[in-house]
């Protein structure tokens, strides 16, 4: 199996890029959305070809295009958030648009594809550089005396409203949604740690401790990261026994 450097690498237009991220999507396995994923990342090994920071992809009548509509959007969204980072430098729009495709494939894929959860590597990236986005828009685009919040506290919204989507999934670990709301608990600790904001971790970390029947299921990567965030918190609240 190739790796995610080596499509990039072996990209030479639009196409290539439509056509590889439209293998790797067919076949719907977790270990291929595991490729794509990076291939959808704004730091991507592919988000540095010029060919692929194109505005506007989805008004050009004969462009390439994924079989799936939804991940055709999301592709056209991508490659947009591309162009305002590296050729527009508008980190604002590229917030934005980054958050169009968290809300589209919140409600059309995270509430609409039942029986399955092999795309969640995909997600994960995608509410990763939700972060990554946020905090450009906020170290480095324009000042905003009338914005009460900062980008990054915005985007919590963004995941909260994909953990909600997750957490009412009650199928089978295999196939169920709500394993993502380990990783979702994680990028909301990154969030509200930076922000201060400590008190909205109590519900998150509850449902994780009742999860019981999840844990396998739960990566250990994803264990590893929240049992340090969890040790930091309780730092917070002096709750040393549960540090060590």
């Amino acid at each position: 199996k190739m790796s995610a450097d080596s499509y990039a690498r072996n990209m030479r237009s639009l196409d290539d890029y439509f056509k590889t991220l439209g293998r790797l999507l067919q076949d719907e396995n977790w270990d291929d959305a595991e490729i794509a994923s990076k291939l959808l990342s704004v730091h991507g090994p592919h988000s540095t070809h010029a060919f692929l920071q194109v505005s506007r992809l989805g008004e050009q009548r004969n462009r390439p295009f994924i079989r799936d509509d939804t991940f055709d959007a999301i592709a056209v969204l991508h490659l947009q958030v591309l162009h305002d980072i590296h050729v527009e430098k508008n980190y604002e729009s590229a917030y934005d648009v980054h958050t169009q495709i968290m809300k589209k494939f919140t409600e059309e894929i995270l509430r609409i594809k039942r029986e399955s959860n092999w795309f969640l590597p995909i997600f994960y990236q995608l509410c990763t550089d939700l972060r990554n986005t946020a905090k450009m828009a906020d170290e480095l685009g324009a000042p905003d005396e009338e914005r009460d919040t900062s980008f990054y506290e915005q985007c919590a919204s963004f995941i909260m409203e994909s953990y909600r989507a997750c957490i009412t999934d009650a199928r089978d670990a295999r196939i169920s949604k709500k394993i993502a709301i380990l990783n979702m608990t994680n990028q909301l600790f990154r969030i509200y740690f930076k922000i201060n904001k400590l008190n909205l971790l109590k519900p998150l970390i509850r449902t994780i401790d009742n999860a019981e029947n999840l844990q396998r299921a739960f990566s250990m990567a994803d264990k590893v990261t929240y049992n340090y965030f969890l040790g930091r918190n309780a730092m917070f609240d002096s709750n040393l026994p549960l540090c060590e």
